[in-house]
């Protein structure tokens, strides 16, 4: 998804598009006579074949992404009636996927709140390489040595200050070295619910920041 969304960014740059106002969803069941799915339990492994739902943690990851390149808002969605309807009951410790996909959006809505500056004012960098799909453009990322450890920069016009996003996006969480232009090699940790950064240069040398540790 994530390799999908650069490839669009590149067009709307090119139009002038800095920011974008997104539908979001990690996945949903078309079928409302489904069975109900067990409650989402953040302490479970990661799930890649979460059937029609994407793992949520991974969604968060792909959301600060998102975020990163340039979103500044989203719709969040289930869009499939789910079973017993949006006013059915439920356990307060056990609350509908669909409710906890737009608990996610909020977090995030909220953590990037207090960087909206970079996403309004600052620039997406382009990265070395081209993207992997859409040739004649950049790939809008840091290549990492391993293709899913995803790592997007934005950088504030005319001033040494950055924002970094590291993503596992396939759950396998660990450190992601990356090289970026006027800030030199970095290293982040890439987790499955994304890793944030603001960088800055002291005495030449990259200074990070995590914004997300809580």
């Amino acid at each position: 998804m994530l390799t999908q969304a650069l490839a669009a960014k590149g067009y709307e740059l090119k139009f002038g598009m800095k920011n974008s106002y997104d539908y979001l969803c990690p996945g949903y069941r078309s079928d409302p006579t489904a069975p109900t799915l067990p409650a989402w339990d953040a302490s479970q492994p990661i799930d890649n074949n979460a059937k029609a739902f994407g793992d949520l943690r991974l969604y968060e990851g792909f959301l600060k992404c998102l975020y990163t390149e340039g979103t500044i808002g989203g719709v969040a969605g289930y869009f499939s009636y789910p079973k017993g309807g949006f006013d059915a009951a439920f356990s307060p410790d056990k609350p509908p996927q669909y409710l906890v996909q737009m608990v996610i959006l909020g977090r995030v809505q909220a953590l990037f709140s207090h960087q909206e500056a970079f996403l309004r004012q600052g620039d997406l960098l382009p990265g070395p390489n081209k993207h992997a799909k859409v040739t004649d453009q950049a790939a809008y990322e840091f290549p990492t040595g391993k293709p899913n450890r995803r790592v997007l920069a934005r950088k504030m016009p005319k001033e040494a200050k950055w924002l970094i996003t590291a993503w596992a996006s396939d759950g396998a969480e660990g450190p992601a070295t990356v090289k970026i232009p006027g800030l030199g090699s970095a290293t982040l940790q890439a987790r499955a619910i994304g890793s944030v950064y603001t960088a800055t240069l002291q005495a030449g040398k990259p200074v990070l920041k995590q914004v997300d540790a809580a």
